[in-house]
């Protein structure tokens, strides 16, 4: 009588965890066509693919038409694959980011991490259990990482898609309507410039005046030269600042009158004098020359000195020849001065000064 007789023969009996392995069921005799297979897994197959997470046995019963079913059993054993469990101290920022990465603690393993980032070159993988790597392009950065136990050669790897996002900084950049003017002119403009992932402007004009508006207005109300600094934000909290100078010109004013009634002997009442008044006239050495001569072109005074800068009666016009003669007589006179402004800015005016009594 004919016998019917099944086995199975398997691809691999000792595997680690996430491993398959290939089951397949043989008949030694069979005389009666078709063979029917049943495994305990519910496949109805002669070959069969298995992943057990732990030690696992598999039977088959397996038949043909007329012969009495015969059952097969084997043994797959499972040895424990390295745990991937990995942490971040940060998972985002802007660029650069330096991340330290950490595994759950496991002894004799060998770590493998890719860190995709390319351009890190020899950077971009490490051996480390516990690497740290910095990443100094914005982008979306997939961390790989692969561990090998030593004990048992068996492997784990995983890939987390995403896992570090690097945010792109911002470039600040701003132009000034006008870097260098006067303080009678000194309205300010500033234009932004700044790549267009900002959404935040902070402004300080160097004055303790601030904006926050992208393209603001400043009017400044003294001389002096300004620092004005930008800071620029992103809606990811990243930034960068720029700075530039204002130089505001001190302005200067000059006015004289166009008579005068001498008075010998009072030095006390300004109107008894011709000179002329203002403020930021240059005080050095060449700065400032006041001539007044007659209707004959005869010179009768001289300064070479600002009343403004100087306040000696020296400076001013008494109405007398040169300071010290006599009186000249009533009419009308015409002075000419040179000068210079603080700005070292030189100015020419004439005009004539009337004499009363």
């Amino acid at each position: 009588m004919s016998t019917f007789n099944i086995e199975i023969i398997a691809e691999d009996t000792v595997i680690c965890q996430g491993e398959s392995t290939k089951l397949t069921a043989f008949c030694t005799s069979s005389q009666y066509g078709t063979q029917y297979y049943m495994w305990n897994t519910g496949e109805i197959t002669s070959e069969i693919s298995v992943m057990p997470d732990n030690n696992s046995s598999y039977v088959v019963v397996a038949a043909d038409n007329c012969l009495i079913p015969d059952t097969a059993v084997i043994y797959i054993d499972v040895l424990p694959a390295p745990v991937i469990d990995i942490r971040a101290d940060r998972i985002n920022g802007c660029a650069p980011v330096l991340v330290k990465f950490s595994n759950i603690h496991q002894d004799n393993m060998i770590y493998e991490w890719n860190f995709d980032d390319i351009p890190s070159g020899q950077n971009n993988t490490s051996q480390l259990q516990n690497p740290e790597h910095l990443f100094e392009n914005s982008g979306n950065y997939d961390i790989t990482l692969s561990v090998t136990s030593l004990e048992n050669d068996c492997q784990n790897k995983h890939t987390f898609n995403n896992y570090i996002r690097v945010f792109a900084n911002p470039e600040a950049d701003f132009i000034i309507s006008s870097e260098v003017t006067s303080l009678f002119d000194a309205e300010v403009s500033f234009f932004d410039l700044s790549a267009d992932n900002v959404t935040f402007w902070s402004w300080s004009f160097g004055d303790g005046g601030y904006s926050y508006y992208q393209n603001p207005s400043h009017i400044y109300k003294t001389a002096d030269t300004f620092t004005v600094n930008l800071v620029v934000s992103t809606s990811e909290y990243c930034h960068d600042t720029l700075s530039k100078t204002v130089i505001i010109k001190p302005e200067h004013t000059l006015y004289w009158p166009t008579a005068f009634l001498p008075k010998p002997g009072d030095a006390n009442d300004d109107n008894a004098y011709f000179t002329p008044i203002g403020t930021n006239v240059g005080d050095c050495d060449d700065c400032y020359k006041l001539y007044i001569y007659d209707r004959w072109g005869q010179k009768v005074f001289e300064t070479k000195e600002f009343y403004g800068n100087n306040p000696s009666d020296n400076n001013r016009w008494n109405g007398r020849y040169y300071n010290k003669g006599q009186m000249v007589p009533v009419g009308v006179y015409t002075w000419y001065i040179e000068y210079k402004d603080v700005n070292n800015i030189s100015h020419h005016n004439t005009g004539a000064i009337t004499i009363i009594r």
